[in-house]
């Protein structure tokens, strides 16, 4: 390895390093099940995004349960990391070869969102609102949580509660009515209008 090539693996951030061995040693557990002993950077481009393809489809944690969409594609670039510093001139990102990989990646992160609730959830913020974790409508629970706005400042009021507030607007025209009534009743009491 070169000077300048270990130079930049010393650089190189600490969990940056991690992850790609730790996604390096799932990517060799996996193809030790399919009795493929060869390492990544020898394996033909042709025979490596179908391999990239069967992983993507059927890679399961250890515990057997399904990963999260966005764990297939740091993966990808893990492995993408490790062929570049062995020096291969393979790119599973955007080379036309690893094409069909990236379908595939991409599919199976729609499915995993889809199917088996993985990922961004929608119906998950709105399991925590149904079961009433969370009230809209009252204050306490934001008004306890300091850090949210720091010390020594109000807590945003909800939606609903802004939405009943009355704008500026609305607020000047109220206080133009008050003093048009008084100036009005000040008027009457003193005999100068006839109301």
């Amino acid at each position: 390895m070169s000077y300048v090539q270990t130079y930049l693996l010393e650089q190189r951030p600490e969990n940056s390093v991690k992850k790609t061995n730790s996604d390096l040693n799932t990517w060799k557990r996996y193809l030790k099940g399919l009795k493929e002993e060869r390492e990544i950077e020898f394996i033909p481009s042709e025979e490596l995004n179908l391999l990239m393809c069967r992983f993507f489809m059927d890679a399961k944690k250890k515990d057997g349960g399904p990963y999260e969409p966005s764990t297939f594609t740091s993966f990808q670039r893990s492995l993408q990391r490790y062929l570049k510093d062995k020096g291969s001139k393979l790119n599973m990102l955007k080379d036309k070869e690893f094409s069909k990989s990236r379908e595939v990646l991409l599919a199976k992160e729609k499915q995993l969102v889809e199917e088996s609730d993985k990922g961004n959830r929608p119906r998950a913020t709105r399991e925590i609102t149904e079961v009433g974790t969370v009230s809209v409508s009252s204050r306490t629970p934001l008004q306890k949580m300091r850090f949210f706005c720091g010390p020594g400042r109000e807590a945003p009021k909800p939606a609903m509660e802004r939405a009943q507030e009355p704008s500026i607007q609305q607020l000047k025209q109220q206080v133009m009515s008050v003093v048009l009534s008084s100036i009005t009743s000040l008027l009457r009491a003193i005999g100068l209008r006839k109301c």
